[in-house]
């Protein structure tokens, strides 16, 4: 049976850029509001395969306020539904 990991927050996972599967990019969310997005093939090649979502948050930097504490890094991944091209 697996772990229940609801209560964890995902950010103290170390998930790899490289194994967030089909993720279309990170947004990136910061406290003052501000939401940006990166794109994943980038950041891989320049600082490698190892490179966590973690490790994302903390050499970020806010395009806003400036600020490098409490951002949260998520993967985006978006979905087509139909042939119509929709996605969420």
């Amino acid at each position: 049976m697996l772990p229940d990991l609801s209560d964890i927050d995902p950010r103290h996972l170390k998930i790899r850029l490289a194994d967030a599967g089909n993720a279309q990019g990170i947004r990136i969310f910061c406290p003052c509001g501000h939401i940006g997005q990166l794109e994943i093939v980038p950041l891989i090649k320049r600082y490698g395969p190892e490179i966590t979502f973690s490790h994302v948050e903390r050499m970020a930097r806010c395009e806003k306020c400036g600020g490098k504490h409490g951002l949260d890094a998520r993967p985006i991944y978006t979905a087509r539904i139909g042939s119509a091209g929709y996605s969420t």
